[in-house]
């Protein structure tokens, strides 16, 4: 009876080792491929911020005054009784524009 139930053991222990290294291999090479494409990702994503950086960032030449902003800018202080920030003086040129 214990022969019997070595052999039986020695069986499903094989199939099951079998499946679980099959699993094994394919989740392996899965992780594998992955890695690699994130990889190759990392790198491209490198390679294409050096380009921006040195080939890109000079031709971008642009300044403040070229843009009209036409916004109020609002001054505001720090009320040392209630810790608030307290509005002081709004600031605009021709018109009265605040952001809603």
């Amino acid at each position: 009876m214990k022969n019997k139930r070595f052999i039986a053991k020695k069986v499903t222990d094989g199939v099951a080792g079998g499946v679980l290294g099959v699993v094994g291999v394919v989740a392996r090479v899965v992780g594998t491929i992955v890695l690699i494409f994130i990889t190759t990702a990392l790198i491209l994503a490198c390679i294409f911020a050096f380009y921006v950086k040195n080939n890109l960032s000079p031709q971008l030449t642009f300044t403040l005054t070229d843009y009209s902003l036409s916004e109020s800018s609002t001054i505001y202080y720090m009320d040392e009784e209630t810790g608030m920030a307290v509005e002081l003086q709004t600031l605009y040129g021709d018109e009265n524009r605040i952001i809603v």
